[in-house]
């Protein structure tokens, strides 16, 4: 496919192609322009995340002084920060455009980027278009949370695009120029996502395959990067991430690394045939001695060498950078260090361009052994934007809610239990009865499945509730018993009284009350009880309710973002909730107000608390305060 050949011109001018690469996007997935959160940390950038609601002031400053959810991403919250500045509360639309808008700016690098290290305008417009229509490159578009990946990608790829015309500039001046924009858009990119630091591995596979100069230049180009990318790597692991604490994949670091062998052959599939895609996926635990392990790991490699093979000696070079682009993208999420999660299944997106790179050039020599002519190799390219951009579009009604997406996930995924987990979660947050139905059921499947190991504390302990209440009602009540038992002892330090709120709420849930309140009345103990006496006094038949005084006792919560606020805390709130609804079933009116009251005005902006509030004044034959408390609530 040379541009060379009159009778193989390219029809596209530069400004034609940067247009369809843009624009694309903002047509494909138009359909979502309407949709809300989905859940799945959704909820936790836009509406838990205190520095940037309501897009105040001191949130742009306060967003640049610590990590939130584990990372430091500044950059990515301060984008939130605009949207919510624009668009209040629930900025969707305006955020939904703004994504947009920065996938368009990756996709206009990347197409710059290939143009430049291939010279070949055609190539790069190819590879850009079937990367920005692919079926996987889909839930970064539509799911709100992955502006993280969007900014990351496009600062990735114009930092990669500018390192690339600095090793090939001609002035010495404008080379240092060219590498510094490199390094601050390298530098942009990690603090947008931690995931930045799969670009010096795209250098040095730059490097390795098509870089100028003799080995020692390379080295010198690529050390600022790689060195900066290990202190901040340092950092991270050191300072900010607190997630890291989790067992390897399969058990061992060993099991790890064979496991990622049949994760890159699937994925190698899904970049060619991207069919059945879900959310989730299945993530083998696989041990060294298992022959699949290695078995992947050789076939993954061989189509890497089959593909330099059938390319042609003027093109392996361009295959093979592409191939090892791909794995290094990829470097930050192979599955080499202890995580409470897999996470290489989350992170194929990124190797997409490389590989997608490598095929093209694969079949371009293929179809030039066979003697066809370049518009062939064009239109066969086209024929595949074309079926990944069918693909795409059918997975845009898959992100109008979480229920539509983890139930899609579970259909095509049955044995992932991560999968399981947030459909079940996705239920029991659903009012309808139909929906509270099969939670019990969900929730049993998603703590029955090997990998359901790897599901996080805080899910686990709603899922074992969810469960034993399903194994009680079901007439199974020691199967109940031996799964709170199992499934408390898997949660781990630090969540020691999360059994005992469980059996509290299967009791209650359950037709016994008073096993309820027998279960958490040590936690109304102390402060709480002290406060009851001054409530009764102000509250008890009015004027004043509890959550209009001051606070008479502090929860004190440790952490300083919207993640790490100390559980314990959460707990208690709950453990109270829990305590005055069973004290209202079990008749101890009085007992259910003082819970209630004291729940109330520790936590005024907790709304169950006022829910259960109103219940006892009502029930203690107050139906005005009652009614205040509602109202209250609907304000």
């Amino acid at each position: 496919m040379s541009d060379a050949d009159p009778s193989t011109a390219w029809p596209l001018t530069a400004w034609q192609e940067r247009l369809i690469l843009f624009g694309l996007p903002f047509i494909l997935f138009a359909g979502a322009y309407g949709f809300g959160l989905i859940g799945y940390d959704d909820a936790t950038y836009y509406r838990n995340n205190n520095l940037l609601c309501g897009g105040e002031w001191r949130g742009l400053y306060e967003l640049w002084t610590g990590p939130f959810y584990s990372d430091y991403f500044p950059v990515t919250q301060l984008t939130w920060w605009f949207d919510m500045r624009l668009g209040g509360p629930e900025p969707f639309l305006i955020s939904r455009i703004h994504g947009l808008i920065w996938i368009g700016i990756g996709t206009l690098g990347l197409h710059a980027l290939v143009a430049r290290a291939t010279g070949r305008r055609e190539i790069g417009f190819l590879v850009a278009l079937l990367f920005a229509v692919h079926p996987l490159s889909a839930p970064t578009a539509l799911w709100l949370a992955e502006r993280k990946n969007q900014l990351c990608m496009a600062f990735s790829f114009w930092s990669f695009e500018r390192y690339v015309a600095a090793r090939t500039a001609s002035d010495g001046a404008r080379a240092l120029k060219l590498g510094a924009a490199a390094y601050v858009l390298f530098a942009l990119a990690l603090l947008s996502k931690i995931h930045g630091l799969a670009l010096p591995p795209m250098l040095v596979a730059y490097e390795l395959t098509l870089g100028p100069g003799d080995w020692k230049r390379r080295a010198r180009w690529a050390a600022p990067f790689l060195a900066s990318a290990a202190a901040f790597f340092l950092v991270s692991v050191t300072f900010i991430r607190k997630d890291l604490s989790g067992e390897y994949l399969g058990g061992s670091r060993a099991a790890a690394i064979a496991s990622d062998g049949p994760i890159l052959l699937a994925y190698l599939g899904h970049t060619v045939a991207p069919v059945r895609l879900s959310f989730f996926y299945e993530v083998p635990e696989l041990q060294p001695s298992d022959p699949w392990a290695w078995g992947a790991w050789a076939l993954f490699l061989g189509a890497m060498a089959a593909c330099v093979g059938i390319a042609g000696r003027e093109r392996r070079a361009w295959v093979l950078f592409g191939w090892l682009w791909g794995l290094a993208a990829m470097a930050p999420a192979i599955n080499i260090a202890p995580q409470s999660l897999p996470m290489m299944d989350h992170y194929n997106h990124w190797a997409i361009p490389g590989w997608l790179l490598a095929l093209v050039f694969t079949a371009e020599g293929a179809l030039a052994r066979l003697g066809s002519k370049a518009a062939l190799s064009r239109a066969l390219a086209g024929l595949a934007a074309v079926f990944f951009a069918v693909f795409s579009y059918q997975r845009v009604e898959e992100f109008s809610s979480g229920l539509t997406l983890f139930g899609n996930a579970v259909v095509r995924q049955p044995e992932s239990g991560l999968a399981w987990t947030q459909y079940a979660l996705e239920l029991w947050t659903r009012p309808e009865p139909e929906h509270k139905a099969l939670v019990g059921g969900a929730a049993l499947r998603a703590l029955s499945l090997p990998d359901s190991a790897r599901i996080m504390p805080a899910a686990r302990s709603t899922l074992m509730v969810e469960a034993a209440i399903a194994l009680e009602r079901a007439g199974r009540p020691e199967e109940a018993r031996a799964l709170v038992e199992r499934e408390s002892a898997r949660l781990g330090p630090g969540w020691e009284g999360v059994g005992n709120l469980a059996r509290a709420k299967i009791a209650a849930r359950t037709g016994k009350p008073r096993d309820a309140v027998a279960a958490l009345s040590p936690v109304f103990a102390g402060a709480l009880v002290e406060a009851v006496g001054p409530l009764r006094a102000s509250c008890r038949k009015g004027p004043k309710l509890p959550f209009e005084l001051q606070p008479l006792v502090v929860l004190k919560l440790s952490g300083g973002d919207g993640y790490d606020r100390s559980f314990s805390g959460r707990m208690k709130l709950e453990s109270l909730h829990v305590l005055a609804e069973a004290n209202l079933k079990a008749g101890d009116l009085e007992a259910a107000f003082d819970v209630a009251a004291v729940l109330a005005n520790l936590a005024p902006d907790f709304p169950p608390a006022r829910a259960v509030l109103a219940d006892a004044y009502k029930a203690l034959g107050e139906p005005a305060l009652a009614e205040r408390c509602v109202a209250g609530l609907k304000r």
